[in-house]
């Protein structure tokens, strides 16, 4: 785990400023900052005794809530995925509770730079928004029948004797694909008004294809490039 350190000290004998920090922090991170406190008074280390909180005060106004801890005269917050995502300044007070009282006993500014836009560019291609190519691959995995039965009706209906076709339609004929090259009344099976796909299915390799959960799918789609992407899926357009 990665996490940047940020420690200040502060007497108790001397008038609490923020510390202004020539560094930034980046929206999309989480848990990646610590900002400290050692805490001394008079020089010596001081006592601390109740529960550490910290507020981040973002730039649109909004302040979210954290938890810290402390340790001897050390006390500190890490800020959560809610503290990067605002761009603009921010604020990041340490306070020290203990019974009634409620001291603020450090404090940082610094500034939140964007570290991603949400257009990204792929050598040649662009990806309009990251959330729409996700939603995409998940409506995709809700169309993938549960079974094999399921996968093959998908596919094409079973020839029946009862069903008028036009030319054009698919159908399953004894275990095989077919393609109608003529309309076809309802009645017996002729084989002279259709031919034999060159479609090349092989059902149980195309399922275990499809077995993908997101988790692996979408660590693929972070890998592959977007034109690889789309042949891979064959759903994005």
């Amino acid at each position: 785990m990665a996490v940047f350190e940020t420690w200040t000290s502060y007497d108790l004998q001397q008038p609490l400023k923020p510390r202004i920090l020539d560094g930034a922090i980046f929206t999309n991170d989480n848990d990646a900052n610590l900002f400290g406190i050692i805490l001394t008074d008079g020089g010596q280390p001081a006592t601390l005794a109740g529960t550490v909180s910290g507020n981040v005060i973002k730039s649109d106004g909004l302040t979210t809530a954290i938890e810290g801890a402390f340790s001897g005269n050390r006390a500190w917050v890490i800020l959560p995925q809610a503290a990067y995502s605002v761009p603009g300044p921010v604020t990041v007070v340490v306070k020290l509770t203990s019974g009634e009282i409620v001291t603020t006993i450090g404090a940082f500014v610094t500034n939140v730079i964007r570290s991603q836009t949400g257009t990204i560019e792929d050598p040649g291609t662009i990806i309009p928004s990251i959330n729409t190519l996700i939603d995409d691959i998940t409506s995709a995995l809700s169309t993938i029948p549960p079974d094999l039965t399921d996968l093959k009706a998908a596919i094409a209906p079973d020839f029946s004797t009862s069903q008028d076709y036009d030319s054009g339609d698919y159908v399953w004929y004894d275990g095989e694909l077919y393609r109608f090259s003529a309309d076809h009344e309802q009645g017996s099976w002729t084989g002279t008004d259709v031919t034999s796909t060159s479609l090349g299915l092989d059902i149980v390799e195309l399922r275990a294809d499809m077995e993908y959960d997101i988790t692996v799918l979408y660590a693929r789609v972070v890998r592959a490039t977007v034109a690889e992407t789309k042949e891979y899926l064959g759903i994005i357009t």
